[in-house]
């Protein structure tokens, strides 16, 4: 790992004229990948390839933030960024917890009780914000339903940005908000067919057509990291749909495990995980092709098990739809519990947006 790090790094110095800064783990010198660069305003500028690198050179603005699921988040200027060829960031130590039991494989179901978080962006302008509390009741054993109970949530929108949309798309393509989307195997089962693994020991490369895709890996922290991006690298994918035409640039899915099998993960050992998608649609001419961004978070905060019976007795209590009311539905200020888990903080451009810009609901 340390040879492949230091040829990315002579790599770069040949390259670091053209904006590209390098961005690594303070511990363990690994390229940090999938991290989100905001702009001031709160715009997402680039998110680091799999090579954990950015391109500066196309920002616009005087400051930007750092910031990924796994790491604290960090702010710089600009003007520090293109003096620099690479930029240090500090791992996040997640606190997680959990119930001990002696063989979790007696049970039938893992609870994962966590935070979530979406921030959509619609022609360059926040549409919506909204973060909650959430269970998942995930089979163990076999591919059952996932179910899930919606405990409280908090929801923001920007009125102007969403009429606008509505105005665009008009009501039968407005859909409501909806919960992370979490399935009952982990995400390298549902890699598309076409793409290859290929085995490098302590890590997989997802390969199609000589490009290189994503990976799994064991950190040298023990954990194993996911890494997808459905889109090859410098290209788009594009579809139609009667008059709907639709491109995305970006779709990324990225997850953290606690030790487990590197080739099949266990959602039991899920700490935390993010889907980005960056894209563009067009519906009339007239309007060209809007672009869109959508950011998605989940964390694991509390991590229980529980047998079949008792997963029946609670279905009643389990909530139906994977969409959500555009009205908060909380009893207490959840969101300021974030800290006492260790997860990063929202960055100060959404917060300033919160009931400005963004109107609670």
């Amino acid at each position: 790992m340390n040879k492949i790090i230091l040829i990315i790094s002579i790599l770069f110095l040949t390259t670091s004229i053209k904006g590209q800064v390098l961005l690594v783990d303070s511990i363990t010198n690994e390229p940090i990948v999938g991290a989100t660069i905001y702009s001031n305003d709160g715009l997402s500028l680039d998110v680091s390839d799999i090579n954990g690198i950015i391109d500066i050179s196309k920002y616009n603005t005087d400051r930007i933030l750092i910031q990924h699921v796994s790491y604290e988040s960090k702010e710089i200027s600009t003007k520090m960024l293109s003096k620099s060829k690479t930029i240090i960031v500090s791992p996040r130590n997640i606190q997680l917890e959990s119930i001990l039991v002696q063989d979790p494989n007696k049970y039938d179901y893992v609870v994962l009780k966590g935070y979530f978080r979406t921030y959509f962006i619609f022609n360059n302008k926040p549409n919506y914000f909204y973060d909650g509390i959430i269970e998942y009741y995930i089979p163990i054993k076999n591919q059952r339903k996932v179910y899930h109970k919606l405990l409280e949530y908090r929801y923001f929108q920007n009125n102007e940005s969403v009429n606008d949309y509505v105005h665009i798309f008009g009501i039968s393509l407005s859909f409501p908000p909806k919960i992370f989307p979490l399935e009952s195997k982990s995400s390298i089962n549902q890699i598309p067919k076409g793409v290859n693994h290929i085995d490098k020991g302590d890590k997989i490369f997802f390969m199609k057509d000589g490009l290189n895709m994503g990976f799994i890996q064991k950190t040298k922290s023990g954990n194993i990291q996911f890494y997808f991006d459905k889109v090859p690298p410098q290209k788009k994918i594009s579809r139609t749909l009667f008059k709907i035409k639709g491109e995305l640039y970006r779709g990324l899915t990225i997850e953290n495990y606690s030790e487990t099998d590197i080739k099949n993960p266990s959602l039991k050992n899920l700490i935390n995980g993010t889907r980005l998608a960056i894209g563009a649609v067009q519906i009339k001419k007239e309007h060209g092709f809007i672009p869109m961004e959508t950011f998605e978070e989940f964390y694991v905060i509390e991590r229980s098990y529980l047998q079949k019976a008792d997963v029946d007795k609670l279905k009643k209590s389990f909530t139906k739809s994977i969409y959500l009311d555009t009205k908060s539905n909380y009893s207490r200020e959840f969101w300021k519990d974030l800290k006492d888990y260790n997860i990063s903080p929202l960055s100060n451009n959404i917060l300033k947006q919160l009931n400005t810009v963004l109107e609670e609901k």
